[in-house]
């Protein structure tokens, strides 16, 4: 069972800054990449998928991608040839994208190619941490807003908040 403490909004005592470091120095009875014990998140996950517009796929892949996205048919690619565990991480992270895509629609939180990505990897690298998937992976670096307004630092963090909380909620039961 997949089990978690919820992350607090960013303006609780501590902020997201705080629990967002707490739950990447902590081992959360975790999952290694290779493991199998996370493949029961692979369905809500799915559902997830479907609920944003695509279809998952598990399916043979080659080369080192354990997934991708097949953006004519709307369909995500995932490779059935590696771990569960795997497969959750590649499916969080193509989710991480597609849902931060539609969520910053119509927003005015232009980021650059860079600061995209940092917000992408930040959702799927709080999403993987909170489910216990010990990836091996720091936490995104920070160091790469150098340029960016604190205003624009503030809108990416609550992106990332929002869409980690959706993507948690479809992996983690209610209380």
């Amino acid at each position: 069972m997949l089990t978690s403490s919820h992350a607090p909004s960013r303006r609780s005592a501590g902020g997201w800054r705080r629990w967002l470091v707490q739950r990447s120095s902590t081992a959360v009875e975790a999952a290694t990449v290779n493991g199998e014990e996370l493949a029961p998140a692979l369905a809500p996950l799915t559902r997830l998928a479907s609920e944003v517009g695509y279809s998952v796929a598990f399916e043979r892949r080659y080369g080192a991608e354990d997934g991708g996205v097949v953006w004519e048919t709307r369909t995500i690619s995932i490779n059935n040839r590696v771990s569960s565990n795997r497969r959750v991480r590649a499916l969080v992270s193509i989710l991480a994208l597609l849902i931060e895509i539609e969520e910053r629609e119509g927003t005015a939180l232009d980021l650059s190619y860079t600061e995209e990505a940092l917000v992408v990897d930040s959702i799927a690298f709080t999403v993987w941490r909170t489910i216990g998937l010990d990836t091996e992976t720091s936490a995104p670096a920070m160091s790469s807003w150098p340029q960016a307004s604190p205003e624009t630092i503030e809108r990416a963090a609550d992106m990332v908040d929002k869409v980690a909380a959706r993507i948690e909620k479809h992996l983690i039961p209610a209380r």
